[in-house]
């Protein structure tokens, strides 16, 4: 009997309700990625329509995402469901206060704070104007948390604007997909997350002992994500990009090129938030929520600044998504550049 299986229906399911926060997530792409021919099926997608991608992106909320499905949606529910349409339905029957729990635990990602407000309504509204994000994304929120069912209906109105193309660009590669996805399951039955733990030991610090609880593990395959791994803690799923392999030896490559791996370095290190995040990361602060507060920026900019940490070699995530710098490659970088500095005639 197979222990990952991989699951079509739900793979596509996934990716549709998901192209918003690909489309944000994938913005800041190395652009070498792209020379090189891979996400081919992304950039189909965000060379299609901008006016979509716009009004998308304005219902992310400043990139906050508080109406996406896996917010309202566990495995299970997702499963009984796995067909588009049957979702838009689940979701349209959420009742007010299932949306607002939804809105706020985007803000404040804890759930007794999302009781107390929720217990509290006026407090939500303060929520909403001590949050890091931009006058008109307090403005939007204001509104869904005001009328949560509508929020969701326009949503989902735009979502579906977008359906006739999101098929037309999936079909023309989920043959692709398909091969790919069917490969990652016949690997990951051989091998075992030992396969992933040994492709991602440079950025991700996990044993995902969890899993072995579960007789069969549901196998995601995305068409559209960068890298697209996933693995949630205590949740029995595995969410993985197409071109997850390909890409992870590029960005192997990328970091073993000498020039261009001391480029990212002094990038990060020259942009004063992620320097800060850095900072924070080293004295022992290891969680979004947190490093969010600190930086007084909002949680998923924080994730943004992290991606971009990772693939220069600088930080290690771990299965419970806590976050450790990689001290030796940062010191010896350092090291050698002064050795270079001193050694000029």
């Amino acid at each position: 009997m197979k222990k990952f299986v991989f699951d079509k229906e739900l793979s596509k399911c996934i990716d549709f309700y998901s192209i918003g926060k690909v489309v944000l997530d994938n913005n800041s792409m190395d652009k070498k990625l792209i020379e090189l021919g891979y996400l081919k099926a992304y950039l189909d997608l965000y060379n299609r329509d901008k006016n979509f991608l716009e009004k998308l992106e304005l219902m992310n909320y400043d990139e906050l995402s508080p109406l996406s499905f896996y917010r309202f949606l566990e495995i299970e529910e997702l499963k009984e469901n796995n067909d588009i349409d049957k979702i838009r339905e689940v979701l349209l029957n959420k009742n007010e206060l299932e949306i607002r729990k939804a809105i706020i635990s985007a803000i404040v990602n804890d759930e007794k704070e999302v009781e107390e407000y929720i217990n509290n309504p006026l407090s939500i509204f303060d929520l909403i104007e001590d949050c890091k994000v931009n006058d008109i994304t307090k403005g939007r929120l204001t509104r869904a948390i005001s009328k949560p069912k509508e929020a969701m209906k326009e949503y989902l109105d735009i979502l579906f604007s977008f359906r006739d193309d999101f098929e037309e660009i999936y079909s023309k590669y989920e043959d692709e997909l398909i091969d790919k996805a069917q490969e990652y399951e016949k690997i990951l039955n051989k091998k075992g997350l030992a396969y992933i733990k040994e492709k991602m030991k440079d950025f991700l610090n996990a044993e995902f002992e969890y899993l072995n609880k579960y007789r069969e593990v549901n196998l995601f395959v995305s068409m559209f994500m960068q890298l697209g791994i996933k693995i949630d803690y205590g949740i029995n799923f595995i969410l993985l990009g197409k071109d997850f392999d390909k890409m992870l030896e590029i960005i192997h490559q990328i970091n073993k090129t000498e020039e261009i791996n001391k480029t990212l370095i002094f990038k990060n290190l020259g942009d004063e938030t992620r320097f800060k995040i850095f900072s924070l990361i080293a004295n022992g602060i290891t969680k979004n929520k947190e490093l969010a507060q600190k930086c007084n920026v909002t949680k998923p900019t924080i994730t943004y600044h992290i991606n971009q940490m990772i693939v220069a070699d600088m930080i290690k995530v771990d299965e419970k998504y806590k976050y450790s710098i990689k001290k030796d490659v940062v010191i010896n970088f350092l090291k050698n550049y002064i050795n270079e500095l001193e050694n000029i005639k």
